[in-house]
């Protein structure tokens, strides 16, 4: 039986982040577009609390939110997701054109159709 609350309805779950939502099914269509071809995964970046009081970061600062690298070529991924009509801050653009630099695969995605898009358009 679930715990309710004191007026007897269930907790609510909290809300996901419109980012999260998008990623997780870009995640999701790239896994099976390119299956068997590209290993894919969430970059979590940020900082956290510590028991003492101090701050703990992880993650690069400006770094994707999901890499990648695909097979045979091991080129990397990199794509850094946004909700629709929504920009990249600098640090995030500034970290896409080094991945760039490189020959590797970047891009800012809103969907999983622009995510598969930004791969195979540098597949051809």
């Amino acid at each position: 039986m679930s715990k309710t609350n004191q007026v007897g309805a269930k907790p609510a779950r909290p809300k996901q982040n419109p980012e999260t939502v998008i990623m997780k099914s870009i995640i999701d269509s790239l896994a099976w577009r390119f299956r068997g071809r590209l290993k894919i995964w969430r970059n979590n970046t940020g900082a956290t609390k510590t028991a003492a009081g101090g701050f703990v970061r992880y993650g690069e600062v400006g770094s994707a939110d999901i890499f990648g690298v695909l097979s045979p070529e091991g080129r990397f991924v990199a794509l850094e997701v946004k909700q629709p009509g929504k920009k990249p801050t600098a640090a995030q653009s500034e970290w896409l054109r080094e991945v760039k630099e490189h020959g590797w695969i970047a891009a800012v995605v809103s969907s999983p159709e622009e995510a598969v898009a930004a791969i195979e358009g540098e597949l051809l």
